[in-house]
């Protein structure tokens, strides 16, 4: 993936806005989302507040946990999708 998409996306910056929102939604901490994904709470932190990006395993992991699809993890100006009808999981298979 990179960093944009046929969307407009912004893949890193629109995944950090996604998943801080997420995280909040949820009323999780860093910690226990580190501890639940064995990655540190800074690795987390730096996700966040996009500075680093997660890596392949990474992302899978966080597709599984989050239970979002990769166009609501990763863009936020993808139309609406589910997991039966992802544009960007569709895509990413090319």
């Amino acid at each position: 993936m990179n960093g944009k998409s046929g969307f407009g996306c912004g893949f890193r910056g629109d995944f950090a806005t996604i998943f801080k929102a997420w995280r909040r939604e949820k009323n999780l901490l860093l910690k226990q989302i580190a501890a639940d994904l064995d990655v540190s709470a800074n690795t987390v932190n730096l996700w966040e507040h996009g500075r680093r990006f997660p890596g392949g395993n990474n992302i899978e992991r966080l597709l599984q946990y989050t239970g979002l699809t990769r166009c609501r993890l990763f863009c936020l100006k993808a139309p609406k999708c589910t997991r039966g009808h992802c544009l960007l999981e569709k895509s990413s298979r090319r």
